[in-house]
């Protein structure tokens, strides 16, 4: 559980920046500054950090995220939100770098260098996956 509070106080960002209602919105600047090497696919250290990221832009400074487990096509992170710590859905990262989802918040896609939001997800409306 510490683990959640230290990473929360690394995570990029504070608020959402996000365009609430507008679907595919572009998210040309959300993963500015994270490290990441999409030609050899996304390895477990590069996931959390985009996941981290994605915490932040979708649930604030408040909360983090921990290594969950992976199947063959992506890394799952669980998520403790707010002051306390409340369980929160887990995040769940493409190993190819294509998608960021997580049920209840938008889903994020990378085509090239190109981070967009996409669909009804968008709304709250259906999971990720």
């Amino acid at each position: 559980m510490k683990r959640f509070l230290v990473i929360a106080g690394i995570v990029l960002g504070g608020g959402s920046s996000m365009q609430a209602g507008v679907p595919d919105a572009p998210a040309a600047q959300l993963f500015d500054g994270v490290s990441v090497n999409f030609t050899d696919g996304v390895d477990r250290e590069e996931a959390r950090r985009l996941a981290g990221r994605y915490f932040a832009e979708f649930h604030g400074a408040c909360g983090g995220v921990d290594y969950a487990g992976e199947t063959p096509d992506s890394w799952s992170f669980s998520t403790v939100v707010g002051f306390a710590a409340a369980p929160g859905e887990a995040i769940v990262v493409r190993k190819d770098g294509t998608r960021i989802s997580q049920k209840g918040s938008p889903d994020v896609v990378r085509t090239g260098d190109s981070w967009t939001y996409k669909g009804a997800n968008f709304f709250g409306e259906e999971g990720g996956g």
